[in-house]
């Protein structure tokens, strides 16, 4: 994990003189636990229609990591977001049972502002309105965000139709900025340098040396396309891989609906390209490759499927650029003496979205967004859900994960792996994710207290101060005194929401028999020195009962 630079002055205000704290060192564990980790891989069966087929039994599956064949532990049928039990043959009668808040749906609606016009993308945002307003009933949560030039946080999980609504309406005042990385391909219709081309035979012949390399021209624009297509993929699967990362602890069905345009790939000229290695373009595509990579390891680890809708209306396949002859690029029929194979210069959008889609368990549509949604709720309210003990525990590897259908004729959608980290790493990563300054987890009653800044060489050295009612703390009888324990998490945010520092302590309460009474109204307090430059900060404390495993967060902010 990431070190602050921490000095901590005082671990425990002590509020008698008997009661004291420690934190010396790992710590053994307060209790015995017995924790059976299960895997959850959630799948879709569907037929060549893309209906939900419900009707499969345990028998019919068999999931395999990392090659290996694993024993399916647990099994469930989810039909309509109900559990209807183990078997199809269970009257629903007796199966159906509402999900609980752990299993609840939780919806990401991320819509990417630089791969769709304005007018487009408010098109499609005035469809969702009318989706949520019509079929929306509550029975799972939305979160909103969007993607300029970095992720943008709107709304945290919400159920209220008029949250969701406000917060898709902060997106609609907002700009869009697909003109980045728009691809020209009007290089392809230059008739000057084309001209410049043809005569290169004839000049060469009189002694003469053409002015431009028509070639050359278009492989330097192809090289300086593709690395800006990088960039912007790069941007949005940084967006992606920061959202999935910040919920990976989350509880429920999982699932990022990503609003786009389509991410082009196709940034070369393939006229003059083929035949001819650039290792420029070669090394950037495979650069967008890898982030592609990167974001479907993080969302499978992250358990969340992602749904892309592509809402930008359909354009021509090959785009015609030289509108006077009715063609794409350079033709070998055209005036040019040039003969060249393959010309015809074609738009890629939907390779990268569908690796997304497909290494998820996800889905690609460019329907209409109301029909598109209703895909997804579909195809997240129908699903089996297999449950297995994996031959390891925590080894915070990648592991790939296979499921097999026994049926012919039915297409299977789930997530290929997952990383193997504990509950506390997990909690360790939302933690450092800006959005938990907004989320703060759990119910405790946390109070926190910034002091006076004291310069301390080039940085500043800041007291912070958070404390806890004794009262909820949980503690248990050890030795004829009672003993509790709290894991202490700081995490600091600079002005953009960058998470510059984060550190985590556990520290050991202790309680004499004849005090324990004496509690009252007093407080667990713990007090450390931040160190920062100059800048704003937001400072985040974070208390988590080891016991109870309740938790609860406060933050402030301060400017240095």
């Amino acid at each position: 994990m990431r070190r602050l630079s921490l000095v901590v002055v005082s671990f425990a205000l002590l509020f008698v003189p008997s009661i004291f704290g420690q934190n010396v060192g790992p710590l053994p564990p307060l209790t015995a636990h017995i924790d059976v980790k299960i895997i959850n891989v959630d799948v879709t069966v569907t037929d060549h229609a893309g209906r939900p087929l419900t009707a499969l039994t345990k028998d019919d599956f068999e999931i395999f990591e990392d090659g290996k064949l694993q024993t399916v532990k647990n099994f469930d049928i989810i039909e309509n977001a109900v559990l209807k039990g183990t078997t199809p043959s269970t009257p629903a009668s007796v199966a159906s049972t509402p999900f609980s808040d752990q299993s609840r749906r939780k919806f990401v609606l991320l819509v990417d502002n630089n791969y769709i016009d304005k007018i487009e993308r408010d098109r499609a945002l005035a469809q969702i309105d009318a989706y949520v307003d019509k079929s929306f009933g509550g029975e799972h949560e939305w979160a909103i965000a969007a993607i300029s030039q970095r992720l943008e946080m709107l709304h945290p999980f919400t159920s209220d139709k008029k949250e969701i609504h406000a917060a898709i309406d902060k997106i609609r005042n907002s700009g869009t900025f697909p003109e980045q990385h728009a691809l020209d391909r009007s290089i392809l219709s230059d008739g000057t340098r084309r001209i410049e081309l043809s005569l290169t035979a004839s000049t060469e012949d009189a002694g003469l040396v053409p002015t431009a390399d028509y070639g050359t021209v278009v492989r330097f624009q192809a090289r300086e396309q593709t690395w800006r297509a990088l960039r912007a993929i790069r941007n949005t699967a940084n967006a992606i891989r920061e959202m999935t990362h910040a919920y990976a602890a989350s509880e429920g069905k999982k699932v990022l609906i990503l609003l786009t345009g389509g991410m082009e790939t196709n940034t070369s000229f393939m006229a003059y390209t083929r035949g001819l290695p650039d290792r420029e373009i070669n090394e950037a595509q495979r650069q967008i490759g890898i982030a592609l990579d990167d974001v479907v390891l993080e969302a499978n680890a992250a358990n969340f499927a992602v749904h892309i809708i592509n809402a930008k209306r359909r354009g021509m396949i090959a785009p015609q650029h030289d509108v006077e002859n009715s063609r794409s690029g350079v033709d070998p029929s055209s005036d040019l003496s040039i003969k060249l194979s393959s010309p015809i210069d074609t738009t890629d959008v939907d390779s990268s979205s569908v690796t997304l889609a497909v290494g998820t368990g996800g889905s690609y549509s460019r329907d209409l967004v109301d029909r598109s949604l209703a895909a997804v709720e579909t195809l997240s309210s129908n699903y089996y859900s297999l449950g297995y003990t994996p031959p390891h525990e925590d080894d915070r590897r990648y592991h790939t994960i296979k499921v097999r259908v026994k049926r012919s004729g039915v297409n299977v959608a789930h997530r290929q792996g997952y990383i193997d980290l504990s509950p506390e790493d997990r909690l360790e990563q939302f933690l450092q994710a800006r959005f938990s300054v907004d989320e703060k987890p759990g119910s405790l009653p946390i109070a926190i207290q910034i002091g006076g800044a004291v310069p301390s060489g080039d940085e500043v050295s800041v007291p912070v101060t958070t404390s806890l009612p004794m009262g909820r703390l949980t503690v248990i009888p050890v030795d004829g005194q009672y003993v509790g324990r709290l894991h202490v998490y700081v995490s600091v945010f600079d002005s953009e929401g960058k998470n510059v520092g984060f550190n985590h302590q556990m520290q050991e309460v202790t309680i004499p028999s004849a005090q324990y009474g004496q509690i009252g109204d007093s407080s667990f307090r713990y007090k450390l020195n931040v160190h920062l430059k100059k800048g704003a900060f937001t400072i985040v404390m974070t208390v988590r009962d080891d016991l109870s495993n309740e938790m609860g967060s406060a933050s402030k902010g301060v400017s240095i």
